[in-house]
């Protein structure tokens, strides 16, 4: 997935700050997101955007279930 991320162009933020820090391509690798996104076939972050506000229930219980959180 590390490949799906362009870590070397410049970011800014939707609140008009510049970006001061970007994972390397190693952090994406290992990101806990990067494996979520996996186990669901989400192929890049736009995707996962726009899948769990379109499916909020799907993307709750999914969360849920991935860190095994638990109601009783």
């Amino acid at each position: 997935m590390s490949g799906q991320f362009n870590t070397s162009a410049p970011l800014s933020a939707s609140f008009g700050g510049e970006i001061v820090w970007k994972p390397t391509a190693g952090h994406i690798e290992r990101a806990n997101l990067t494996a979520f996104m996996r186990t669901h076939g989400i192929k890049d972050f736009d995707e996962l955007m726009q899948r769990s506000t379109s499916d909020v229930a799907w993307f709750t219980d999914a969360v849920l279930k991935y860190l095994d959180i638990q109601f009783y």
